[in-house]
């Protein structure tokens, strides 16, 4: 089971995008409508998350959280969960915006987007937590905890 941010400023492709996340996929899913909800919900989440921003996010979007997340070492947000941008490629995402993407190693999502597609990236970008042990760390916590009672 993954744990999913949608953070889009619509408020209809957020409910799509939950929508299908919950009922078709069987994700756990949060959402947040502006750059400050979701930053928060980050710092905030106990587990691993795949984070879907929308670039356009008010008052700060996807680009700016993903700036954020990048250089905070301490609360490790960029290490702990997984990002894939959703935007209109091409539209106000400039060159630092395009190597800020390439060296973070982020997708993006071209909007509009087909809810399959959209379940492809947070599936593939749970592969990505798993593989980097996130999962594995916390199943072992959870074992060393039954086994302390």
């Amino acid at each position: 089971m993954t744990h999913v941010l949608v953070a889009h400023s619509d408020e209809g492709v957020r409910e799509a995008a939950v929508v299908a996340l919950r009922e078709e996929a069987g994700h756990v899913v949060a959402e947040a409508s502006c750059g400050v909800s979701a930053l928060a919900a980050l710092r905030l989440s106990e587990y691993p998350v795949v984070a879907l921003m929308d670039h356009r996010l008010p008052p700060f979007g996807g680009l700016d959280i993903l700036n954020i997340a990048s250089i905070d070492e301490a609360g490790g947000l960029f290490a702990r969960h997984r990002y894939v941008l959703l935007s209109t490629w091409g539209q106000g995402i400039d060159a630092d915006g395009r190597k800020l993407l390439q060296r973070l190693d982020v997708p993006v999502l071209p909007e509009p987007f087909e809810l399959t597609a959209l379940i492809r990236a947070v599936d593939k970008a749970a592969e990505a937590i798993c593989g980097h042990g996130l999962v594995s760390v916390r199943l072992s916590h959870l074992r060393r905890v039954e086994t302390s009672h």
